[in-house]
């Protein structure tokens, strides 16, 4: 996903989009919240563009099942 698919209006949201753009840089942890419609998985996608987005409630399930292990990956959890 581009920068493109995230639109950057406001004066909070370029700064959003900024530092996002910086996050893209750094090993680091990032937790993204905000309203239902904002736009967080588009940011989040943003960030780690190849990063794999899991229901919550889903993840939890094949973790515990063992169907799925995560070492070491990036991932974007929706709801």
């Amino acid at each position: 996903m581009e920068n493109d698919k995230f639109i950057a209006k406001s004066a909070i949201s370029k700064e959003i989009l900024n530092s996002a753009m910086i996050l893209k840089t750094l090993t680091v942890n990032a937790l993204i919240i905000g309203d239902t419609g904002t736009g967080k998985k588009i940011l989040a996608k943003t960030i780690v563009p190849n990063a794999q987005i899991f229901n919550a409630n889903e993840l939890q399930n094949d973790i515990h099942d063992n169907v799925l292990t995560l070492n070491n990956e990036t991932i974007i959890l929706d709801r």
